[in-house]
């Protein structure tokens, strides 16, 4: 994979999409997570890792809200899985590719992502940042680049 991938099919979507809700549904069971749950869990970080913006969104919107019906099976089995050597690299690798593809914007990405700005397949109108949430990212950017020095 080329590292300036774009992700605009609409397969992708959908297939991002599958993904995370079957990660989460494997991952809200009663039994412990076993190698097929690792398999579907490690298929939605492939897609965060292939298309970062849309498997966060994905995971934002799909995987971590809505439709858990045994909650306290699912933090438990979330927090196993996290030990998986599998997926400790592969998150590695995820916080690497970000760092690279992303040097100077992934505190604004992650903002806006986390924020609510953007979902997938539903439009919202434009909404205009006040002037503290300008003060906020730009506090964020500047103290951040501070620490990197």
């Amino acid at each position: 994979m080329s590292d300036s991938m774009v992700c605009h099919n609409r397969l992708d979507v959908r297939s991002c999409i599958q993904n995370a809700n079957s990660a989460r549904v494997h991952l809200d069971a009663f039994s412990t997570p076993d190698k097929h749950t690792v398999k579907f869990y490690l298929r939605h970080l492939q897609d965060c890792y292939d298309c970062p913006t849309l498997g966060f969104l994905a995971k934002r919107n799909y995987y971590n809200t809505g439709g858990i019906s045994m909650p306290s099976n699912f933090v438990r089995n979330k927090g196993l899985i996290e030990y998986d050597d599998v997926v400790i690299d592969m998150k590695m690798k995820i916080k690497e590719r970000l760092s690279v593809l992303y040097p100077r914007t992934k505190y604004i990405r992650e903002y806006i992502t986390n924020k609510d700005r953007i979902s997938l397949y539903i439009v919202k109108p434009l909404e205009k940042y006040t002037f503290w949430d300008k003060l906020m990212i730009g506090s964020k950017i500047f103290f951040k680049s501070l620490m990197r020095k």
